[in-house]
């Protein structure tokens, strides 16, 4: 049995931690002078979701993400997104400079 748990737990760390989303207003407070990266998703759209899978997956893409910007990611049918960037198709991709 312990060495199940270890195997799991070795598992788990190798694949790293997952690409840290904001949510709009906290990623203005926290910009740091990046632009920010904001995805607009849908709680229901299958490419979204993919899309962020493979963020996540891909090393040097998800070190670029995290290394240049500040990652907002909203879905438009649970949070108020501005209306500004708001869109009927998911999933939109937006590069914001620092001030939104």
């Amino acid at each position: 049995m312990k060495k199940i748990l270890f195997i799991c737990l070795l598992v788990s760390l190798s694949f790293g931690k997952d690409i840290e989303w904001m949510k709009y207003k906290e990623g203005l407070l926290n910009n740091n002078d990046k632009p920010i990266f904001y995805v607009l998703s849908a709680s229901y759209c299958i490419f979204c979701k993919r899309d962020i899978k493979m963020m996540n997956e891909n090393p040097t893409l998800k070190k670029y993400i995290e290394d240049n910007f500040v990652n907002i990611y909203e879905e438009r049918d649970v949070e108020n997104v501005p209306s500004y960037l708001d869109q009927m198709i998911t999933p939109v991709y937006y590069v914001l400079d620092a001030d939104g």
